[in-house]
């Protein structure tokens, strides 16, 4: 699980200071406000918001981490994650404490550790996991920093953050929207036009996030069938007979 904990831990350096909107037919006011007003309008449009679809690629540590994922308050989380060279996985919570991980072929032979055997008695298999089994805690944090957008304090605490700027009016897949600029380096792009709530973010580390389809999803379905990690993870150290 060590993989897994490293993808979801590189997530809060993208998402804990990032919030993405959805875009309308009418001009707003927030290019004539200030960085902190603009901060406190995302707040007040968050406050509506109960899901969002977030996809994009990370560049961090000199991996490559590819996301794909929906997230619905409080705490649920559904979608995937891909490591370049290490493969990827679906993962699905519905609180934010007992996770469903579908790995891939390419992802089992990682956590097998040449372990043939296991990598094709597992082969299409999930697995579950609560927060409290060793190695899978930061998940539950990692979901925590990612449902954490859809809080309404979450503009607040933007308009804290130290050395937050406006840019220029800019475009961003044909949607007009004004960066706000971090000084860790992360620039989030604010819709100019329907609610004032940003579309995607760059990252400090190299790669951004887009956000899209806010509202659309009410719950997450986790599967079932799924194997138990705690009792797995002594089998997949086992060396093949």
């Amino acid at each position: 699980m060590a993989v897994v904990k490293g993808a979801v831990r590189l997530l809060p350096l993208v998402l804990g200071c990032t919030i993405l909107g959805a875009c309308g037919s009418q001009s707003n006011s927030i290019t004539s406000e200030s960085a902190s007003q603009v901060a406190q309008q995302v707040s007040t449009a968050l406050s509506n918001q109960h899901s969002v679809h977030l996809k994009g690629t990370i560049q961090s540590n000199g991996q490559s981490i590819a996301l794909d994922l929906t997230a619905v308050k409080p705490k649920a989380l559904e979608g995937s994650l891909s490591i370049a060279g290490t493969g990827g996985f679906k993962i699905a919570t519905s609180d934010g404490n007992m996770f469903y991980l579908t790995p891939d072929d390419q992802f089992w032979q990682s956590l097998a550790q040449g372990n043939t055997f296991a990598v094709q008695l597992l082969s299409g298999k999930c697995i579950s996991a609560s927060g409290s089994t060793p190695g899978v805690g930061q998940l539950t944090n990692g979901v925590s920093e990612i449902t954490g957008i859809l809080s309404p304090n979450a503009g607040g605490e933007l308009s804290n953050t130290n050395g937050l700027t406006k840019g220029n009016v800019t475009t961003v897949d044909g949607q007009q929207v004004l960066p706000l600029k971090t000084t860790d380096g992360s620039v989030l792009y604010i819709a100019t036009q329907g609610q004032p709530l940003p579309v995607r973010a760059d990252a400090p580390g190299g790669g951004y996030i887009d956000f899209s389809q806010w509202n659309s999803v009410s719950s997450v379905t986790t599967p079932t069938g799924c194997i138990d990690y705690s009792q797995l993870a002594q089998g997949l150290s086992t060396p093949t007979p």
